[in-house]
């Protein structure tokens, strides 16, 4: 075997040897940072769930505080219009007192002159007679004030209780606005404790595509490894942003430019997943399954406008995206 041979079996060696090791070792620890990153945004889906329901009920506990604060207005409004409609009552009780103590006075003068008069004069009987009479029926006219003036005070009294029994129902629902207030607060923190929490799972996920160094790891995304990242490098595609930006066309070529090392790359996906990494849009990122339904039904869209032709580009696919035409 001459030299060209034993060069060319070395060369399949040592390729089937780092292909066994890219597979053995790269692969798993790929898949096994792929997992983590899924539980890790499956525990930030439910945190973005719970998010959402605080606030919701965050939002109906402040719409129950507001109605509760417009009905104790109202409440507080009535009271007022009440007491002022007290004070009016007090007010006219006090005049009514007043006259018929003025009455009082009067018929107790005219008691004593009556009495004087028969002590000294024992005159006409008729005109005591008379004037006996119409005592009486101003006394008469007396009682049925006194009874007037009583129910007009039972009525105060009773309007004083009914004051009284609001004040106290006042009192319970200022007190019933204030744990709910409290309650609101409470939740509130919660929500901002739960947002800050949610902030520090989304940096975490930034840190899985950011080097140590703070630039962007394309490797994190699948179906590129390092020697890819290399490759693309060269090309002057170093960011998520360039990536996103390159066409599959000009990706398909560079891969089949490399050689048939590269050949088992597949770059269909790559500008798309960079695309969701800018978007921060960590489900449809971690969800090859759903990329490629939303490939599809983009696929059915353009065919049922009429653009059945594959984008600029690529014209090295066969239209649908599914590898090389060269098979």
């Amino acid at each position: 075997m001459n030299a060209l041979g034993w060069l060319v079996l070395g060369l399949l060696i040592g390729w089937a040897i780092e292909f066994a090791i890219d597979f053995l070792y790269w692969r798993k620890k790929a898949q096994e940072e792929a997992e983590a990153l899924a539980q890790q945004e499956s525990v930030l889906l439910a945190q973005q769930t719970e998010l959402g329901h605080r606030q919701a009920t965050l939002r109906l506990r402040e719409k129950e505080m507001a109605d509760l604060q417009a009905s104790l207005a109202s409440r507080d409004a009535e009271l007022l219009q009440q007491a002022r409609r007290v004070e009016e009552r007090s007010d006219d009780l006090s005049r009514v007192e007043q006259a018929i103590e003025k009455r009082r006075a009067d018929l107790d003068r005219m008691g004593l002159t009556l009495n004087e008069r028969e002590k000294g004069n024992c005159g006409p009987w008729r005109a005591a007679a008379f004037q006996e009479v119409n005592y009486n029926r101003r006394l008469d006219t007396l009682e049925s004030t006194e009874a007037e003036l009583a129910r007009r005070v039972a009525v105060v009294s009773n309007r004083e209780e009914a004051m009284q029994s609001w004040e106290g129902r006042i009192l319970s629902r200022e007190h019933d606005v204030a744990d709910r207030e409290a309650s609101v607060n409470y939740h509130a923190n919660r929500i901002a404790n739960d947002a800050a929490g949610y902030e520090a799972v989304k940096n975490l996920l930034k840190q899985h595509y950011r080097t140590a160094e703070g630039r962007d790891r394309l490797q994190a995304l699948v179906g590129i490894d390092d020697r890819t990242v290399e490759l693309l490098n060269q090309a002057g595609i170093r960011t998520f942003e360039r990536l996103a930006e390159t066409s599959m066309g000009e990706l398909t070529r560079l891969m089949e430019a490399a050689g048939p090392r590269f050949a088992p790359a597949n770059p269909l996906s790559w500008a798309e997943q960079a695309g969701l990494f800018l978007a921060e849009d960590w489900v449809a990122l971690d969800n090859p399954a759903g990329r490629a339904e939303g490939r599809e039904a983009r696929e059915r869209g353009r065919g049922a406008a009429g653009c059945h032709a594959p984008p600029a580009g690529c014209s090295g696919y066969r239209h649908g995206g599914s590898g090389p035409a060269g098979g």
